[in-house]
């Protein structure tokens, strides 16, 4: 199983695929879906232990830079008021995504609804209640945003995902002129 690290390269994949194929609107939205579904996956799969995040200091938590001169890491209790989100950092060296598969009840929760009829409708995400949190487009007060999903103009992962597979559809298309 491959795994793309540049919208590039999944543009390039979807294109040389849709062209070796004659592919209907249905079948190139079902194999849409079915990568959609693989992303979720895959972006849920990290293989980082909750012993080794422990002994990081829990690296996706927010943290204020503290005194560096002491090299002490923690929220200075001198001025709070003048410590915002703006200023704490992360604290680890992981990236942010795949996100760590703890107990596997968040990949486990992974739902697909699909609407049939001329709009073709498909919903994708995670009923288990701490997904919103940990999904969080914008982090929360003590985590930091893990880029999964969009927000504002700024895509996350699963959405820079499917833009760049429906490019390539797009691409492989005006290639066979279906689309002039």
């Amino acid at each position: 199983m491959s795994v793309y690290t540049r919208p590039a390269q999944i543009i390039a994949k979807t294109t040389k695929r849709i062209q070796l194929q004659r592919m209907s609107m249905l079948e190139l939205h079902t194999y849409l879906v079915r990568e959609g579904a693989r992303d979720h996956a895959v972006t849920t799969s990290g293989g980082v232990s909750t012993r080794q995040l422990r002994s990081m200091g829990h690296p996706f938590g927010r943290q204020n830079p503290g005194d560096p001169s002491t090299g002490v890491r923690g929220i200075v209790r001198k001025r709070p008021s003048t410590i915002s989100r703006k200023n704490r950092i992360r604290k680890g060296v992981l990236l942010p995504l795949p996100i760590n598969r703890q107990t596997g009840r968040l990949r486990g929760s992974f739902f697909q609804t699909v609407q049939t009829g001329p709009n073709r409708v498909v919903d994708m995400g995670f009923n288990v209640p701490y997904a919103k949190f940990v999904l969080s487009p914008t982090g929360t007060k003590r985590m930091v945003a893990r880029g999964y999903y969009s927000v504002g103009n700024v895509l996350g992962i699963i959405a820079k995902r499917h833009k760049s597979r429906v490019q390539g559809a797009v691409a492989a298309a005006r290639k066979k002129a279906l689309i002039p």
